[in-house]
């Protein structure tokens, strides 16, 4: 899939959810915790800036751990795990849950 085409799977699964569609730019930095081959993983997208998204995900265990993210651009998730850029088009607030078996909880948490 293109890029553009994962952006229409994102605008269709934000007006699923009632939730406004917000672009993650390919190039955009997300923070990643791992190379998400643990279940579940875990999505949070909190205030973007300049280049970065504002999403950062995990699988299996969080840790509070400093170096627990990396930065990554947004496309690599392309070979990573390409499920989870459908969900980086919610906005900010707004929160998932997935696994290799077709689990899915998308929700919004102000904070």
């Amino acid at each position: 899939m293109t890029w553009k085409e994962y952006e229409e799977v994102q605008k269709q699964v934000c007006k699923e959810n009632g939730a406004d569609w917000q672009a993650t730019p390919p190039d955009f930095i997300i923070g990643l915790a791992t190379n998400l081959d643990k279940t579940p993983i875990y999505g949070v997208r909190y205030i973007r800036s300049d280049q970065t998204s504002g999403w950062y995900i995990w699988s299996g265990e969080y840790s509070a751990a400093d170096d627990f993210y990396k930065p990554v651009c947004a496309v690599h998730l392309v070979d990573l795990f390409p499920p989870v850029i459908h969900y980086l088009g919610l906005a900010e607030g707004w929160r998932f849950i997935i696994d290799k078996e077709g689990y899915e909880d998308i929700w919004y948490e102000q904070e």
